[in-house]
């Protein structure tokens, strides 16, 4: 997301995962878009990934749910940017505090993007993976940025232990 679209990403959740290997609660990934604006762009991505040959496969559901309910829900946007402004790294303390506080005390809600990155193998990538993303859905309130990455392997299996491995080697001790 840093390279293409120039997002920012302060705080990773696979390096503070509390048990390694496991689900992590919450978005999978929040970024920071335009942050040298006083109105900077919250971005909101959940990753899953899929071997189905089904498509859309079936965590695309899953992660409309999630997007849809984290944006609809203060409380759990609330938890998120507290995590961010806790877990982030040094150099983004002031603007994850910044962004959290004027959240917290009602004064702005960032703008936001929504942000399903779904990874498929090149055997089972199809046109239909976008499913509910695929078009304006009035189960979001804010707009979509569907982002499809294609692995080449077989399963995605041994590419997410590596992409663990090297978050938590990132991460240092």
């Amino acid at each position: 997301m840093s390279e293409v679209f120039g997002t920012v990403v302060p705080a990773s959740r696979i390096a503070h995962k509390e048990i390694p290997d496991q689900q992590t609660r919450g978005v999978d990934v929040i970024g920071l878009e335009n942050i040298e604006n006083p109105q900077m762009t919250l971005i909101i991505a959940e990753v899953k990934g899929s071997c189905e040959a089904k498509s859309p496969p079936g965590v695309v559901d899953g992660m409309a749910t999630k997007l849809a309910a984290v944006t609809t829900d203060r409380r759990q946007l609330t938890q998120e940017l507290i995590w961010l402004r806790d877990y982030c790294d040094d150099e983004y303390a002031e603007v994850c505090a910044r962004i959290c506080a004027r959240y917290l005390l009602c004064r702005s809600t960032p703008e936001i993007i929504l942000t399903p990155i779904l990874l498929r193998t090149t055997n089972t990538e199809r046109s239909a993976d976008r499913g509910k993303f695929a078009e304006e859905n009035e189960d979001f309130d804010y707009p979509i940025r569907f982002v499809s990455v294609i692995v080449d392997a077989e399963d995605l299996f041994d590419f997410a232990v590596a992409v663990y491995r090297e978050a938590r080697r990132l991460a240092g001790p």
